[in-house]
């Protein structure tokens, strides 16, 4: 596996969490989008060392998280591994409902 493949929504989520911190802080946008993309390629390189998400559905049992580099540790990016690449699902805020809210992962 080689790569990571970023999926709709989670581009989506980038782009919202971005215009949100940008309101306040445009250079910190920048940074978060920065530390995103970083997260993604570590993903890539190492797929395995983040926890599995303990989700109930039994369709989304084996999706991973881990949360972005400081300062935004409190962004999570939720991915599956693949045979082709790790699948970037979702990019949500800890605070998000994500283990009730099953359908934030389709």
């Amino acid at each position: 596996m080689t790569g990571y493949i970023l999926h709709r929504a989670a581009d989506e989520d980038l782009v919202h969490a971005a215009h949100y911190i940008r309101r306040d802080n445009p250079v910190a946008a920048v940074q978060f989008l920065d530390r995103a993309f970083a997260a993604f390629d570590f993903i890539a390189a190492w797929p395995e060392a983040s926890p599995i998400a303990r989700l109930p559905a039994r369709r989304h049992r084996g999706i991973r998280f881990r949360p972005l580099p400081r300062p935004f540790q409190n962004y999570l990016v939720f991915y599956r591994i693949k045979p082709d690449a790790a699948h970037i699902y979702r990019v949500l805020h800890g605070a998000t409902n994500w283990q009730e809210d099953l359908q934030l992962f389709g």
